[in-house]
């Protein structure tokens, strides 16, 4: 594609690099659907799903992840993209966490916020850790491990 052709349809390079994101979303998406309209403690058995699309689709998750990263600053081109997503992953979380408490599949001293930030930072860690040394870093075992320990935590 010529340079001419991509400021077509993506006037800018914000515009372009949005789109890419948005695209990974979309993918990851359609991947984890069904299970997450069962909701509860069901979806949140399921977190090695993310795992395992991130270590098949290694370059969207690369990209994501060092994106991310270069989007820290207030002021960084997709700063508000990683924040709104991470906003409205955690209230995904949340909404799981409270329906899975509401099911009485979890305890009911569970503190959903804290529990949604804690698997955010989980999933964030895992990855970059995963990407620094993927020799050593199983990145599906790490989910696996993790979602046993949180659902052990959670009394599910």
């Amino acid at each position: 594609m010529h340079h001419a052709t991509v400021l077509y349809h993506f006037r800018t390079a914000k515009d372009l690099l949005l789109a890419v994101l948005e695209e990974r979303d979309r993918q990851f998406l359609d991947l984890t659907r069904e299970v997450l309209r069962e909701g509860g403690l069901t979806a949140l058995r399921n977190l090695p799903a993310a795992g395992r699309f991130n270590a098949e689709h290694r370059l969207w998750a690369k990209l994501f992840t060092v994106l991310q990263v270069e989007n820290l600053d207030a002021d960084a081109e997709a700063h508000a993209y990683f924040v709104k997503r991470r906003r409205d992953t955690h209230a995904l979380m949340v909404r799981l966490l409270s329906e899975a408490k509401a099911r009485g599949q979890v305890r009911a001293d569970v503190d959903e916020d804290t529990t949604a930030t804690v698997l955010l930072a989980f999933m964030t860690g895992a990855q970059t850790q995963h990407f620094l040394d993927p020799d050593a870093v199983d990145l599906v075992a790490a989910y696996e491990r993790f979602t046993a320990m949180l659902i052990a935590d959670l009394g599910g």
